[in-house]
């Protein structure tokens, strides 16, 4: 062989070192094949593993394959090296070899040297990683997707060039050029000229300047049969993977012939692993453009056989992009209808990319292709922030098709519109257009509409969720669990059936429906993997739930932990505050939960606009209460809705605490209806129990202490009930013997709220006028503020002193500040 051949090439200064995959070619495997194609750095790779190899004192042998490069030749060369003691052996190109019957050969001199390693390079698939080598051998395959460039690599070679990429750049350059680090160094050597900033530049601008480089390998001029290889490397363009069944309908009888020469090439290479032909990324894009131009009928006719392919098989992802591409909307909805949850589970990204070319005018006509850009935005956190703009596309889109509607459709559509309302944080409309929803639903005869019938369990957990937000936690739990799924089943649907209903079960305060769910789900990082982290957070939270029931607050602060980063994003926020507050409380932290509950102050106007933000404003109170802050307290219950079943309960808590029994039994024993479950209703009858106790009213106060414990159902609300109370509790159900055993039951809980408690009380006007001392304002400028006299304002100031027991403004403000009315 040519002397040049034998040398390995000289390390590049661009060029990145990759020394865990040095590592995976050094390992004990005597066959390594690295496949890729061109611009991968395959040759640097094992170069750089061969000087590594030479310098722990190895023997190490480069032979750089040639087009002539004979069998006898190779075979000589391999017998050395296995002769040679400790041996590393490197076949660069090693594809080229002329006859493939080396390949047999090579393997049959390998079983016979122990001590020789091969590593092969090459761009097409050889017998040396044939299914028969690996069983006499064991053969190491790296393929393209191994030496592709991550963000991390992209980065570092950037800098090596003197660029700093920021992360939407970096992920830019990755879509564009699938990884390839020759592509990669093109674009960085076109922004160190000064040709485009890559931080500034959008997909196709790069791709452009990509393709300058791509041009020159998609250029079959040197082949023989040029024009007809070209019309064929086209036709492998128009899907972003071929599969091996897909082939032959694309090509025709040259498909082989295509693949190969697409592969001699250095542009493509099959994936075994998912036995499909892939273009490099560039590469694609040069053909599709060349095809588009000069041949768009042939491309409409390659597009629908695509279209109808995918959905025969089950790709459509694939039947999604070829769709849009040939301008087919309808087709594209018809994809996004029946599978817009998995898209927004699997690949959230991919999906975008396909959409992206939907004109917004498509849109606004198909609400279904809104939606699944709106969800798949809202999947993935760098892109959540264009989810709004989707959204109220959606949400035009539906008006303008609704009046039309067929009624199975009509409920699709109505569910779209809750969803969109919910991500928007319009939870009150949500819910209201999801109940119109349920009904048109049920509605819908089972078999006229069959895309409807393929989408309803999926529709239906989606308007639970709607319910569920705007705190029908009851509502939301029976229409999940009515969702017609197979719960042997084990798809996504199921799974997700599951973590919904466990997450409403456990809020509602049915802790042993939850556990039950839980039980039949595999493991969180299984749920995960399957399900996306988005939806599995409700999984996690409905076991931080049980946790806590289970005593185990350091377990469910562990899993509240693990969803900090998908909770910055994710519309169940809510509930990580509460359980996250709820875990300090049980650890009698009070101040821990109050700091947990203002850090979510800032985002009540982001999520839920109604019911959670109450909830959470009441638990703030008992958590005020908890730290002997009750005019706090009772200051933050005043700017809440009085009829919440949550602040009712907290209300009627620091009621009692400050002596006020009657108003404690008032606002605790209002009969009303429980739509947030048992929790709720469990808290009101304890606080119930102990206000009638005090008041000496034991049936009274037995009978809502027998109510507050059903099988099954939540003990947590006992953290709120006074240690003195307790005691008057526990000795009135000492003459029913179930409940005594109930009672004796009760987690060991600490009594975090005190029984009684000094307050202040202040008038509305008062507290007005406080705030305006606070902020400096004198008599007349209050007087002018309020609209009242300046007489009005020094007796209400004299009122005022006299409550907080002091004689000056100074005075006053230092003991408002520490009873936490300022």
């Amino acid at each position: 062989m040519p002397d040049d051949d034998d040398r390995p090439p000289r390390p590049l200064p661009w060029h990145l070192p990759r020394p865990e995959l040095e590592r995976r070619l050094l390992a004990s495997d005597p066959l390594v094949v690295v496949r890729a194609p061109a611009g991968t750095g395959k040759s640097l790779l094992a170069a750089n593993a061969l000087r590594a190899h030479a310098a722990s004192g190895g023997r190490a042998t480069w032979v750089g394959v040639r087009r002539h490069t004979g069998r006898d030749e190779i075979v000589g060369t391999v017998h050395d090296a296995g002769a040679a003691g400790r041996s590393l052996l490197v076949l660069d190109s090693y594809d080229l070899r002329e006859d493939p019957g080396t390949d047999e050969d090579v393997l049959d001199v390998l079983e016979h040297a122990p001590d020789l390693q091969v590593v092969a390079t090459c761009r097409a698939v050889t017998a040396l990683e044939s299914p028969t080598a690996e069983v006499r051998l064991g053969v190491q395959v790296l393929e393209g997707d191994a030496l592709a460039l991550d963000g991390e690599a992209v980065r570092a070679m950037a800098a090596l060039a003197g660029v700093a990429l920021d992360d939407r750049a970096t992920a830019r350059v990755l879509r564009v050029t699938g990884g390839t680090a020759a592509t990669v160094r093109a674009l960085l050597v076109a922004e160190t000229r000064g040709i485009v900033r890559l931080n500034a530049a959008v997909d196709r601008t790069m791709l452009e300047i990509a393709a300058r480089v791509a041009s020159d390998l998609a250029d079959p001029a040197a082949l023989a049969d040029g024009p007809q290889v070209l019309r064929s490397w086209e036709a492998l363009a128009v899907p972003d993977t071929v599969p091996r069944e897909l082939l032959p309908q694309l090509v025709g009888a040259d498909a082989l012939a295509a693949t190969d020469s697409a592969q001699q090439v250095g542009i493509g290479t099959w994936s075994v692993a998912r036995d499909v032909f892939v273009l490099t990324p560039v590469t694609r894009h040069v053909l599709r453009e060349r095809l588009h131009r000069d041949d768009p009928l042939r491309e409409a006719e390659l597009l629908e056989k695509v279209v109808d392919w995918a959905l025969q098989r089950g790709d459509y992802f694939e039947g999604l992009r070829a769709a849009v591409h040939r301008r087919d909307f309808d087709a594209a909805s018809r994809i996004v209808l029946v599978h817009w949850s998995q898209m927004a589970r699997l690949d959230p990204e991919r999906t975008l990319q396909a959409l992206a070319d939907v004109p917004r005018g498509e849109l606004l006509r198909h609400p279904y292709l809104a939606l699944a850009a709106a969800i798949c935005s809202n999947a993935l956190p760098g892109r959540r922030a264009r989810t709004a703009e989707y959204l109220a596309l959606l949400i035009a889109s539906i008006a303008r098709r609704l009046p039309r509607a067929e009624t199975g459709e009509r409920a699709v559509l109505l569910a779209i519109e809750s969803v969109g309302l919910r991500l928007l944080g319009q939870t009150g409309r949500s819910a209201a257009v999801a109940r119109r929803a349920v009904t048109a639903l049920e509605a819908a005869e089972r078999g006229a509409e069959p895309d409807v019938d393929l989408v309803r369990p999926v529709v239906s957990i989606q308007l639970a969720s709607s319910l569920f937000a705007d705190g029908d936690v009851v509502a939301a739990l029976d229409l999940a669990r009515a969702t017609d799924v197979d719960d042997h089943d084990p798809t996504d649907v199921s799974a997700l059936r599951r973590t919904r209903v466990a997450l409403f079960a456990a809020v509602a305060g049915r802790v042993a429906d939850a556990a039950a769910e839980l039980s039949e789900l595999p493991s969180d990082d299984e749920v995960e993997h399957s399900l996306g982290p988005y939806r599995a957070s409700t999984a996690r939270l409905a076991r931080a739930v049980v946790a806590l029931e289970d005593q185990q607050p350091d377990h469910a602060d562990e899993l509240l932990r693990s969803l900090d980063t998908e909770m910055e994003t994710n519309e169940f926020w809510p509930v990580h505050v509460l359980v996250d507050a709820t875990v300090d409380l049980v650890r009698g932290n009070a101040t821990g939960a109050l700091v947990t509950l203002a850090r979510a102050h800032d985002r009540r106007g982001k999520g839920p606009a109604s019911y959670w933000p109450q909830t959470l404003g009441a638990l703030e109170a008992t958590a005020l209460l908890a730290t002997d802050q009750p005019d706090a307290a009772m200051l933050r219950l005043r700017r809440l809705d009085a009829d919440h079943p949550a602040v009712r309960a907290a209300t009627a808590r620091a009621r009692l605490a400050a002596g006020d029994v009657a108003t404690a039994l008032e606002r605790a024993g209002v009969p009303t209806a429980m739509p947030a479950g048992c929790f709720v209703e469990t808290d009101l009858r304890l606080v119930l129990a102990s206000a009638a106790a005090r008041r000496g009213h034991d049936d009274v106060a037995r009978r809502a202490l027998a109510g507050a414990f059903r099988p099954g159902t939540t003990r947590l609300p006992w953290l709120f009930v006074p240690a003195e109370d307790r005691a008057r509790l526990v000795s009135l159900a000492a003459h029913d013997p179930d409940l005594s055993q109930e009672i004796a039951a009760l987690p060991d809980l600490p009594a975090i709220v005190p029984a009684r408690t000094a307050v202040v009380q202040l008038t509305e006007r008062e507290q007005v006028v406080l705030q305006g001392l606070a902020e400096g304002l004198g008599g007349p400028q209050l007087a002018a503020r309020l609209h009242v006299t300046l007489h009005t304002i020094k007796s209400q100031t004299r009122t005022l002193y006299r409550k907080l027991g002091v004689r000056s403004r100074a005075d006053a403000l230092v003991v408002a500040r520490r009873r936490g009315l300022l």
